[in-house]
């Protein structure tokens, strides 16, 4: 198992609306994708901080489902679109569902990404990864939680998904307007 995400950032203008319709209307397809565990279409408004942004993020069985769904015609549109992103790929530390996960469906996405510094021992960060999903599943509206890394930037990322409004922030928040949940893996 492991995740992928890239991300595009929108000018204030831009119609954000559009790319959540567009989220849920294309949604189902990729609930018959192989080799996805599921995807999030994060899609986050501008604020004072940030730009508007969509950003899903995968997360796979395998690589080769990966590979496809990067050589296929839908990813391809979508370059056509927006442009070639960049793909970063993230090796799991620590992944957690609620019990219910697959009864419910999370409205919002919570993701927090930092670097880990020179001399942090990725041992020592997997164990606090685990930990702290760990910890969340206590949270109301928990439904699932990855804590990654990336080896190539060395960077962390703490992704959780929520079936009702996070009580606290953890990074930035999105909505989640589809999260596919393919049943054939």
């Amino acid at each position: 198992m492991f995740s992928m995400q890239y991300g595009f950032d929108f000018p204030e203008t831009f119609d954000i609306d559009a790319v959540r319709r567009r989220a849920v209307e294309i949604g189902p397809r990729f609930d018959e994708l192989p080799g996805l565990r599921y995807k999030g279409f994060l899609v986050s408004g501008h604020t004072a901080l940030a730009p508007a942004r969509y950003s899903p993020f995968y997360v796979w069985e395998d690589v080769e489902g990966m590979q496809s769904f990067l050589a296929s015609a839908a990813f391809q549109a979508l370059v056509d679109k927006y442009g070639r992103p960049i793909v970063d790929q993230w090796l799991p530390l620590a992944h957690h569902q609620a019990e219910d996960a697959a009864a419910t469906t999370p409205l919002y996405a919570t993701q927090e990404i930092v670097a880990i510094g020179d001399v942090q021992n990725i041992g020592e960060l997997a164990s606090r990864a685990a930990a702290r999903v760990r910890e969340l599943t206590g949270h109301p509206g928990f439904h699932t939680a990855i804590a990654a890394l990336d080896a190539s930037t060395w960077r962390h990322a703490l992704t959780v998904f929520w079936s009702a409004t996070p009580e606290a922030s953890w990074g930035r928040v999105y909505e989640v307007p589809y999260f596919s949940r393919p049943t054939k893996r």
